[in-house]
């Protein structure tokens, strides 16, 4: 039997795409499907708009440094997803190649990125801040935001979640499991915190959206910093009184100081990864049921983006690959059989 390594994606969507945006693939492996071996090559003939697909790899990928509006798409950060082998790199970096609009606009979904997202210095522009950056489906150790505009949805945060600048008018935060707390800048009036586990408190946040996340052994109330934020249909579980709103702070419909039974599975302490994927965050039809802002389950199900651990994009990927003819003759038929699927 043999097997290719490759993002079925690859196969299968190229008829979806704009007939200007161009797909590109890379791959690592000493036998490769890829069409580059490094991200870097893929990004030099990349224009704004185009597609990577960086597939998963028993190699990390090092770090990588986005100075163009890509889709970066990898085989998720779960060694589940692909063959049981994820896209890892060691950071992603944004630069300010192009100054006016660099990075801002990418999308970065599927990647296991094992330490942080880092704006990079020019010597000539300074400390590039890319807006509107979407990031879905990643394991990051460390998530930093930069600017305005980004969206983290459906991603592990195994360290700390920081928002690096002041006068947030608006980014979004939902469907993420996350580590540890969320720490600020001061003021979040476009900030909306939505549908998330989070395993700890808050600082220097003030005036943001918090709602229907839960807040597990979080004791969020003993944030510091943080007033005029609106918590609304939110959980607290934690060994002793953890009530919402707190402080200076409003809401309603809050569930203070629940049980961990509300889970189908869940343990009596805070988890990281990989031990957090032990458990079922899954609401067991009980306490905070359809009780969400939305009418749909509050936490990670909730919503209109649940939660996939695999860290899988919603493209199709191939999962077996057998070539069924170990010779072909001259002119004759290579029969190979592969099965594809789905995320949600």
């Amino acid at each position: 039997m043999k097997k290719l390594n490759l993002i079925a994606a690859t196969l299968l969507v190229f008829s979806s795409l704009g007939s200007m945006a161009s797909v590109r693939t890379v791959c690592n492996n000493a036998i490769s499907a890829g069409t580059f071996s490094t991200f870097a090559s893929a990004q030099t003939a990349s224009s704004n708009g185009d597609t990577i697909y960086l597939q998963g790899s028993t190699n990390d990928y090092g770090t990588i440094n986005i100075n163009k509006r890509i889709t970066l798409i990898g085989a998720g950060y779960n060694d589940s997803a692909q063959y049981n082998l994820y896209s890892y790199v060691d950071a992603i970096g944004f630069d300010s190649v192009q100054s006016t609009s660099g990075a801002s606009g990418c999308s970065i979904i599927g990647i296991y990125i094992a330490n942080a997202l880092n704006q990079n210095y020019d010597n000539f522009f300074g400390y590039y801040s890319p807006s509107n950056v979407y990031i879905s489906r990643c394991r990051i150790n460390t998530m930093n935001v930069y600017n305005n505009g980004w969206v983290i949805e459906n991603c592990v945060v195994n360290s700390s979640f920081t928002i690096e600048f002041n006068n947030v008018s608006s980014c979004i935060v939902r469907g993420n499991f996350i580590v540890s707390g969320i720490s600020g800048n001061g003021t979040c009036t476009g900030l909306i915190i939505d549908h998330n586990i989070i395993e700890g408190a808050f600082n220097n946040i003030n005036y943001a959206v918090v709602s229907n996340n839960i807040f597990f052994y979080a004791h969020i109330s003993s944030s510091s910093n943080t007033s005029f934020n609106s918590f609304s249909n939110n959980i607290t579980i934690y060994g002793s009184a953890d009530v919402l709103p707190y402080g200076n702070n409003s809401g309603g419909n809050n569930i203070n100081n629940a049980s961990n039974t509300i889970f189908v599975n869940a343990p009596t302490s805070t988890q990281n990864y990989p031990n957090l994927l032990n458990y079922n965050w899954r609401l067991n039809g009980g306490t905070g049921h359809n009780a969400g802002t939305d009418g749909t389950d509050i936490g990670l199900y909730g919503g209109n983006y649940p939660m996939n651990f695999t860290g899988a994009s919603t493209l199709p990927q191939v999962y077996y690959m057998n070539i069924n003819n170990a010779s072909v003759p001259l002119n004759g038929t290579l029969n190979v059989e592969f099965k594809a699927q789905k995320q949600n």
